[in-house]
């Protein structure tokens, strides 16, 4: 998955900051325009903020992202606007300021309040995070939970980490938070090939902050439902916001849909959303770094893509017996594609031209669409490869999990990647999947 750094894109934003008691200010020297009705100065100025500069900036930016759930109230305050935020008052808890107006600009929602103290541990899980599990023998309360394999299936389990700064911003919505960091793990699932049953959380919170956990555990829960699935299990302790979830599965005996089966001469097949393609959640990233600027509904279609990626379940299960390989796209095609000619001993070559590309992605230069379709990642769609007589099943499959797929290439024996162009020419791209390490911070 991608790290979310910011790097400096707004030279007209100058960050003032000063402690005051419990209070963050920033002055801006001119207005940002909104990106949409109801995001907050605090969200675009967070968005556009450097991840480079000075000590105070640095400074500021940590106490915004460690405060944005605290009782703190942030203001943002271009000098065109009421005094109230100038950084002569401080509000009292639990009082929005007088800038905080329904009509918009320049008003902004007050953070909810919350205490670092104001729920216990256990009283938190029991609250937001215990729910019955009918998939389990023994759920969440015990040392263990206890779960009964269907009789002759194997398990299938996986686990994805998502941290706050590296993989998504600190101003996502809860809801969508809770969604992504379950259905990056059934991704996982869905390129098995296994049925989901359970999953396990592991959660590290810097305060108890109650509407952000009732916003969590909703589009937790949410996507949970909608495959069959319970909580049975997990831990909570205080630190920098960090979601773990572990997934159970379940899969026939040889029917797993693994890396290693590719062989020569089978196709090889990408899936997509039915009326876009891939690419979407680097474009999103890319305009809340500033490389790219999008119009507000744009903007909003390319970041539900990156917040709310939908695991491709039913395809993979709809693949067993018909795929001979299967990744899912985290960290980009090519980068995702290279492990499984790695692991399978082929190669592969790639049509540019069929590659899915959505209609917000193919508004941008040719270049922009084929580095986020190739290079993005935070796709989580399936990459897979299929014998060329399997290509009607494949097509019956996606149509039955309400997908599209698209044939992109071929495997082939000689090692390597090639890319290809419309007219069948070589394209030289430099191009690398994502790597946590190597990206640095």
């Amino acid at each position: 998955m991608l790290p979310l750094v910011l790097p400096l894109v707004l030279p007209l934003v100058r960050l003032q900051a000063r402690e005051r008691g419990t209070r963050v200010e920033l002055g801006v020297t001119q207005p940002v325009q909104r990106l949409k009705a109801g995001r907050t100065m605090v969200e675009q100025v967070l968005l556009n903020l450097a991840r480079t500069g000075s000590q105070a900036r640095r400074r500021a930016l940590a106490e915004l992202t460690t405060r944005a759930r605290s009782k703190s109230c942030i203001c943002v305050r271009p000098s065109s606007w009421p005094s109230c935020c100038a950084g002569t008052r401080r509000h009292a808890p639990g009082r929005r300021c007088r800038c905080s107006s329904a009509a918009g600009p320049p008003g902004h929602p007050p953070r909810p309040q919350s205490s670092p103290m104001a729920l216990g541990e256990f009283d938190l899980i029991q609250k937001y995070f215990t729910r019955p599990t009918p998939q389990a023998v023994l759920g969440v309360g015990d040392d263990c939970a206890l779960l009964q394999p269907t009789a002759g299936m194997q398990w299938a389990i996986s686990s994805d980490m998502l941290v706050e700064g590296r993989h998504f911003l600190s101003t996502v919505r809860p809801e969508r938070l809770g969604h992504k960091a379950l259905a990056v793990n059934l991704s996982d699932l869905a390129a098995c090939g296994a049925k989901p049953v359970a999953f396990m959380l592991a959660l590290a919170l810097p305060r108890v902050d109650e509407p952000f956990l009732a916003g969590l555990a909703q589009g937790l829960f949410s996507l949970a439902d909608a495959h069959g699935i319970g909580l049975v299990g997990g831990d909570t302790t205080a630190g920098p916001l960090n979601i773990c979830i572990t997934v159970f599965g379940e899969v026939p005996p040889g029917q797993a849909l693994r890396r290693d089966g590719a062989r020569a001469g089978d196709a090889l097949w990408v899936s997509h959303p039915l009326h876009g393609g891939l690419g979407d959640a680097r474009l999103a990233l890319e305009a809340f770094r500033g490389h790219v600027s999008l119009g507000a509904d744009d903007l909003e279609a390319v970041r539900a893509a990156m917040e709310q990626p939908q695991p491709r379940v039913a395809l993979g299960l709809g693949l067993r017996g018909l795929a001979s390989a299967a990744i899912d796209l985290s960290d980009g095609l090519v980068g995702d594609l290279g492990h499984v000619l790695h692991r399978s001993g082929v190669g592969a070559v790639i049509r540019l031209d069929a590659l899915p590309i959505g209609p917000v992605l193919a508004r941008q230069p040719r270049q922009q669409q084929w580095q986020c379709a190739l290079a993005g990642g935070d796709d989580y769609e399936l990459l897979f490869t299929a014998p060329p007589a399997a290509t009607v099943a494949v097509q019956a499959a996606a149509a039955a999990a309400g997908v599209g797929v698209r044939r992109i290439g071929t495997v082939t024996d000689a090692p390597g990647l090639h890319l290809l162009d419309g007219q069948g020419l070589p394209v030289a791209l430099q191009l690398q999947g994502f790597d946590h390490f190597a990206a640095g911070a």
